[in-house]
């Protein structure tokens, strides 16, 4: 939702045009997208990977938790070094 806001905020060009409209596609390794007129970085595949993981039961799929309850951050150490991005279901009980 942050990055709704940024684009809606007039923040973010593409090739130097501002977008201000939401749902505007780009190239990841071709377009030159720029936040606050910093251009953003994409990683080469070959500094990407992926993890897969059985989250246990009792832990949220997200970085840190206002309520204090446990992350699949807490699982990984190294886990804001690595950049990690979770994604899959956010429920506690599954």
């Amino acid at each position: 939702r942050e990055a709704e806001a940024m684009i809606l905020d007039g923040r973010v060009s593409v090739n130097g045009y501002t977008v201000t409209e939401l749902g505007r596609k780009v190239r990841a390794f071709d377009d030159v997208v720029k936040l606050d007129g910093r251009r953003v970085r994409v990683p080469p595949a070959e500094e990407t990977f992926w993890l897969a993981l059985h989250k246990p039961k009792d832990c949220i799929t997200a970085m840190k938790d206002d309520k204090q309850r446990r992350t699949v951050a807490d699982l990984f150490p190294k886990a804001s070094e690595l950049q990690l991005l979770p994604v899959g279901r956010l429920d506690r009980d599954t």
